[in-house]
């Protein structure tokens, strides 16, 4: 059985995952909408914005952009397309310019767009970025052939007999037209061009498990395509990528995709989510919890967030999430020891955080100062009564500082209570993920009870509508 969906990032994945963030200027993984993924990732991953680009084969697609776009004056969403957009799909940052692709005897177009260099290459092929430019190692019959190319720009590689499978490169199998990205100085962006049709089922693929019903598939497949879509209409013309493969947007497997993941997409060709004629950035996340976060608190404050299918409506009168009682993520408990949550906090503070709690000593105090409309904890106040120093904090800030105490994401979300004792922290919570839009485990639940994708978005995504863009 495959691992949990990593969904606490797309929507900030699913636990939704992400460089999301657009509003916080994009230092998070993939998304300009998130914060830490469409699934729910812990919080942005550090990167250097990449340079504004456009290559020759997008130049269709960004001449397009203007009747993609919302009027001026307009929310930072997109309007739904006519035609199936491409995406653009960063697999890897290849540090020292150095990429190989195996599939011996396989043969692939090579283009420099910016010098007009065009050939037919086979594999195994090695592309080596220096100074001067790339320098190529193929294979023609049976013969090593070495090239170079005098110009550092994007190189491009896509499979002359354009087999769905793709091309295999650390783990996946590579789709679309692979174009090579140069950044900084040495090193190279892996990044996937192809439909947004063609790189669905690979997201499903690696956000749920294949034995869950068509009606979660199905209901991932509208939100996935419409968190996508918002992404590409925030990145286009600003960095060689839309999104990420991995949780910092929505985790992508590849060319290779359960079938179920194929029928589900299939079967919601060109739906999205819709709400005042433009595109939700259907946020998501594992499991909420059965307490909803609000998308201007766990995302960011940007107005785009504050739309009602990213809101918890006042009253909310949903029945409890099926992710409570489904999966082992509706309640968990986790202890730590009071040297690790010190250690932590001290991390914390002398590495872009409050400084007062520099010197922090045990025990700690955790004070819930406000809460949110569903009830989850906003803002935590700690302080260190031995050494007088506090500070007001984010319960998203405090659980990626409680965090920083082990491997992986102890405390799966800021859903929490917190207990102190003379020798350690006891967490109690909720959820995995930041908990905003669609809950994984609560649509399965639903899925399992009889609920199609239509019921399943209509409760994850209040106001909304689905509306199918292109057939």
């Amino acid at each position: 059985m495959r691992r949990p969906p990593s969904s606490e990032t797309a929507g900030l994945g699913p636990v939704s995952r992400r460089e999301a963030s657009w509003w916080l200027g994009g230092a998070v993984l993939g998304g300009g909408f998130l914060v830490g993924g469409c699934s729910g990732g812990d919080g942005p991953s550090s990167r250097s914005p990449a340079r504004p680009w456009r290559s020759a084969s997008t130049e269709s697609e960004a001449s397009d952009r203007p009747s993609d776009l919302a009027p001026p004056g307009s929310e930072a969403r997109p309007r739904p397309p006519s035609a199936e957009p491409l995406i653009r799909v960063r697999t890897d940052r290849v540090a020292g310019g150095q990429v190989e692709f195996g599939d011996p005897g396989r043969r692939l177009w090579m283009t420099a767009p910016a010098t007009g260099f065009t050939a037919m290459v086979t594999g195994p092929v090695r592309c080596r970025r220096d100074r001067d430019g790339w320098s190529v190692r193929s294979t023609t019959r049976g013969r090593t052939v070495s090239r170079s190319i005098r110009d550092g720009g994007v190189l491009t590689l896509s499979a002359f007999d354009q087999r769905e499978d793709g091309l295999p490169f650390k783990g996946r199998r590579l789709a679309g037209t692979i174009h090579l990205d140069p950044v900084g100085d040495a090193d190279v962006d892996v990044v996937c061009h192809l439909p947004m049709e063609q790189y669905l089922p690979g997201v499903l693929g690696g956000e749920l498990f294949e034995s869950w019903r068509d009606a979660t598939h199905e209901s991932l497949a509208v939100a996935a395509r419409s968190f996508a879509l918002c992404e590409r209409f925030h990145w286009l013309g600003r960095r060689g990528y839309d999104v990420v493969a991995d949780e910092r947007s929505q985790v992508w497997i590849g060319a290779t995709a359960p079938a179920r993941s194929r029928r589900a997409v299939h079967a919601t060709r060109g739906e999205l989510l819709v709400w005042r004629d433009l595109v939700v950035p259907a946020y998501y996340c594992a499991a909420c919890g059965g307490r909803p976060a609000e998308a201007t608190l766990a995302i960011s404050p940007n107005p785009v967030n504050a739309i009602p299918p990213l809101a918890i409506p006042s009253p909310d009168r949903r029945p409890a999430c099926g992710c409570r009682t489904l999966g082992s993520h509706g309640a968990w408990r986790v202890s730590m020891s009071s040297n690790d949550v010190v250690s932590a906090m001290r991390r914390w503070a002398t590495s872009g955080g409050d400084r007062s709690l520099a010197t922090a000593t045990w025990p700690l105090r955790f004070d819930v100062v406000s809460v949110q409309r569903s009830g989850r904890p906003e803002r935590i106040r700690v302080s260190s009564p031995a050494t007088r120093a506090s500070a007001e904090l984010s319960a998203i800030e405090v659980q990626r500082i409680l965090n920083l105490t082990g491997r992986g994401r102890p405390v799966r979300s800021a859903d929490v209570a917190l207990e102190v004792t003379a020798t350690e922290l006891r967490v109690t919570g909720a959820g995995f993920g930041h908990g905003v839009g669609l809950c994984q485990y609560g649509a399965e639940s639903m899925a399992r009870s009889g609920a199609d994708r239509g019921a399943i978005l209509t409760r994850y995504y209040p106001s909304a509508a689905i509306e199918r863009a292109w057939s």
